[in-house]
């Protein structure tokens, strides 16, 4: 695990050195593994992407409850009032309709995020594993929109992150309550 995290802060001092970098932060366990390796990496400013008042209340107490210092919220204005003119995005049931709600909550966040603040490397805990894009040709890293996404976790097995998580002193019962649902780990 140590072997891990120093290979993934050495990658993010070496992408990031001189350039405004923060990291995206959604309260997951690969996101708790992220910032692990990104507090090494001295990385303090993080982004939070949310609905207006559609997150399940146990998730955004937790959340509310573990928010990193230097973390922004930026929320997509999304409500029950959208959510009744989208109804297929109510517990979306493939990939699809879950990639529109993580690119117009997370992404959305992020990119707003990062014009803001003028971020020009934004660190993301993407693994390649749970089939998330994290660049072409078996690269970590991909520009969209004059922001380089890096993924320093892409290569990271489950085991790796939960070895990362248990050795920082994370247990099941610590982590967020949707990872003790039916299903918490999918």
């Amino acid at each position: 695990y140590e072997r891990k995290v120093e290979r993934a802060v050495a990658e993010i001092k070496s992408l990031c050195n001189g350039r405004r970098t923060a990291f995206g932060w959604s309260g997951g366990k690969d996101s708790i593994a992220l910032e692990v390796v990104c507090r090494r990496a001295g990385l303090d400013q993080c982004v939070f992407g949310m609905t207006d008042h559609l997150e399940y209340e146990q998730f955004l107490q937790w959340v509310t409850a573990h928010m990193p210092d230097g973390l922004e919220v930026v929320k997509n204005g999304w409500d029950l009032r959208w959510l009744a003119s989208n109804h297929d995005m109510l517990f979306p049931r493939n990939a699809q309709v879950a990639g529109k709600w993580f690119k117009g909550v997370q992404h959305a966040a992020q990119d707003r995020y990062c014009t803001r603040r003028r971020i020009s490397v934004l660190v993301l805990g993407r693994r390649k594993i749970d089939g998330n894009f994290v660049g072409r040709g078996g690269e970590t890293c991909y520009v969209r929109d004059g922001v380089l996404r890096y993924s320093p976790l892409a290569d990271w097995t489950h085991e790796d992150v939960l070895a990362c998580l248990h050795y920082e002193g994370w247990t099941l019962d610590s982590l967020p309550p949707f990872y003790r649902w039916p299903r918490g780990f999918r």
